[in-house]
């Protein structure tokens, strides 16, 4: 988490520009950032998350944070969910119906695979389309990608 956690500093996070939330997800969710604009907070809370080493229930992730989008994310505002995972989901067809949900409601959604052995038929059923779908090896060329992704969504 450390790589995430390292970025938000360098991000143009405000109250008029970037809100940014973290829903991490395993067999459980096993922790839920909720939408903010304190780039500082955002940081120190993601670097002392312990990454859970458990099965990947991506559709849970997804539909919290997609109910995030819904309680706490502010109206008129294009909203990206980045999923950050192996693509490889313990729950595929949860998975899809969480996907299909959040599209529907206008949400862009990104899929960012990390590590070796990604299933990439995932990341594509996840992303909006091929232009949002980005593969990292490792965690460390993770933080790249996310910080230019986010730079280049939001500025």
């Amino acid at each position: 988490m450390q790589s995430i956690a390292d970025i938000m500093p360098e991000l143009n996070i405000s109250p008029s520009t970037v809100n940014l939330g973290l829903v991490l997800f395993g067999t459980t969710i096993t922790e839920i950032i909720p939408l903010s604009t304190n780039a500082t907070a955002l940081s120190t809370t993601i670097a002392a998350i312990d990454y859970p080493d458990s099965r990947t229930r991506t559709d849970l992730g997804i539909v919290q944070a997609h109910d995030m989008f819904d309680t706490t994310g502010r109206p008129n505002v294009p909203q990206h969910l980045v999923v950050i995972t192996d693509g490889a989901s313990a729950e595929r067809r949860l998975t899809k119906v969480a996907v299909a949900a959040a599209k529907s409601d206008n949400i862009t959604m990104h899929a960012m695979g990390v590590g070796s052995g990604i299933n990439t038929d995932e990341l594509n059923l996840i992303a909006t389309n091929s232009s949002y779908l980005t593969i990292a090896p490792t965690f460390e060329d993770l933080k790249i990608t996310l910080k230019e992704m986010v730079i280049a969504l939001c500025g």
